[in-house]
């Protein structure tokens, strides 16, 4: 179904991730769910390296990204898949070390 063109414009994709900041302060969740739409993995260690800088162009670079040549043989259920396993194994913070930096501050 996805041809490399989400039927949505990048000032609507904008204004949903920025709403989803506003209202649970993390971005995540709806990032996921386009990024699945789009069948490009989602990072979130990427993710946010990118949104810092980027904001309401933010999606348009991590896709442009991600649909690079570098990553044309990664989807979204792949990456899926591994956060699954993590998550299972409970070790989230070894795919992602903002967990762990948050954890450590927290305490």
């Amino acid at each position: 179904m996805y041809d490399g063109v989400l039927p949505i414009c990048r000032a609507c994709l904008a204004d949903q991730i920025e709403e989803a900041e506003q209202t649970d302060g993390s971005t995540w969740n709806v990032v996921d769910k386009i990024c699945q739409w789009a069948d490009i993995p989602f990072i979130p260690e990427e993710w946010e390296k990118i949104y810092v800088g980027n904001r309401r162009e933010a999606f348009g670079t991590y896709a442009s990204v991600f649909r690079s040549e570098n990553y044309s043989k990664l989807n979204w259920k792949q990456y899926n898949d591994v956060y699954k396993v993590l998550q299972e194994e409970n070790r989230m913070e070894d795919a992602m070390p903002e967990i762990a930096e948050s954890a450590r501050r927290k305490l």
